[in-house]
């Protein structure tokens, strides 16, 4: 049986029409290498930017997909990306220095994933073997998608840090925010679930090797 891989390319929502474009350039480099050094292994080949405002990534089927992601947006202060994952063989030569230079069935379902997310307005979305646990994956994903649409930026970065293993009183320090203001934003049955789905969607594309 030839090995399989997750390749993830994620895309820059409405960066045309971003304000101050070299900013932003310069801060998705920084984070791509920060999100590059901090998982160098875990990773098959690192996150990379290839076209426009796009990166890619390859890691193993059971690889820290969301930990990965999580640290990515975090550092770009949660400008709006979508994802596109896909599992499949890669039929070249691997490049372990960057997700360049490389093509076969992993990267096709990837970029098809992508399209659907952008046609559908989906934060992720996933494309591998067609079985029942793909379709369960993307029911997942999709609800995830809808889910963190309704976070706020402050909820988005009270759910990384907690995420982290911060104490509630050092993420409202560092939000400059009060302690019960931490524990209502992570406390909701919305971000527990999204957790849960979370891990079980890594579950479900690991098991599918």
């Amino acid at each position: 049986m030839k090995r399989l891989y997750l390749v993830i390319i994620g895309d820059m929502v409405h960066s045309r029409k971003q304000t101050e474009r070299s900013g932003i350039q310069n801060k998705f480099h920084t984070a791509l290498g920060y999100t590059a050094l901090k998982f160098a292994d875990a990773v098959v080949s690192p996150p990379t930017l290839t076209i426009g405002d796009e990166f890619q990534a390859v890691l193993p089927p059971d690889g820290p997909l969301f930990d990965m992601l999580a640290c990515f947006e975090f550092s770009m202060n949660y400008l709006p990306f979508r994802y596109g994952i896909g599992l499949g063989e890669i039929s070249t030569r691997l490049n372990r220095e960057a997700a360049i230079g490389m093509d076969g069935p992993a990267f096709y379902n990837a970029r098809d994933a992508l399209e659907t997310a952008r046609h559908n307005g989906f934060l992720y979305h996933f494309k591998g073997p067609t079985t029942p646990r793909t379709e369960t994956v993307n029911l997942l994903l999709h609800w995830m998608s809808l889910e963190r649409a309704s976070w706020k930026l402050l909820k988005k970065k009270a759910y990384y840090l907690h995420g982290r293993a911060l104490r509630q009183k050092d993420i409202a320090e560092r939000l400059g925010i009060t302690q019960p203001a931490v524990s209502k934003m992570i406390g909701t049955p919305g971000v527990h679930l999204f957790r849960q789905s979370l891990a079980h969607v890594e579950q479900l594309i690991g098991a599918m090797t």
